[in-house]
């Protein structure tokens, strides 16, 4: 996946998607720090060295060739207000796990819908991904709804899949298939 050389930067009607840099800190703690962005994947962060550590990471996915996460950012504002990408990517299996995130001040604006839609067309025209799948809490119905309105489809549900919050938890398995791409 590296081999694909520079980073490769989207750009959407409003907003511009871009590799993370360590100034983007400040914005990554904001993010991460908010108890209700968080609400379905983690506990929230509480210290600018859990943010430079999320940070450094989503960095490192591309450097590695093992996944890419994007910096999405309003265009003519370089402060992230969210992020979209693939912490895993499978090149063999041509597969990729989408997972995002985005502020809350920015949330019903249509915004990620728009980033989701970037990144998609960028993995099936660039990419070479075949399946893009995502996981989602099932009580996360906003993001399952969201991925349902772009074209994804509900496979089912992975029961006592993932222990958070003191419990086992039941997660949705999504996917968007590039033929389903195809044929829009």
């Amino acid at each position: 996946m590296n081999s694909l050389g520079s980073f490769p930067e989207l750009e959407t009607n409003r907003l511009f998607l871009r590799e993370f840099q360590p100034e983007d800190l400040e914005a990554i703690f904001e993010l991460y720090a908010d108890p209700q962005v968080t609400a379905h994947v983690m506990a929230p962060i509480n210290t600018y060295h859990q943010a430079e550590a999320i940070v450094q990471e989503y960095m490192g996915y591309y450097r590695s060739g093992t996944g890419i996460v994007w910096a999405i950012t309003l265009k003519g504002n370089p402060t992230v207000i969210g992020t979209c990408g693939y912490e895993v990517m499978s090149a063999y299996d041509k597969r990729g796990e989408i997972g995002y995130d985005l502020c809350k001040r920015n949330w019903g604006q249509g915004l990620m819908a728009e980033a989701l839609q970037a990144v998609i067309d960028h993995s099936y025209s660039t990419l070479d991904l075949n399946r893009i799948q995502a996981y989602v809490s099932i009580d996360n119905t906003r993001s399952i709804d969201l991925l349902k309105r772009i074209g994804f489809s509900a496979e089912g549900v992975l029961r006592d899949y993932r222990w958070f919050n003191g419990k086992f938890t039941d997660w949705a398995l999504l996917s968007f298939l590039k033929n389903d791409w195809m044929a829009r």
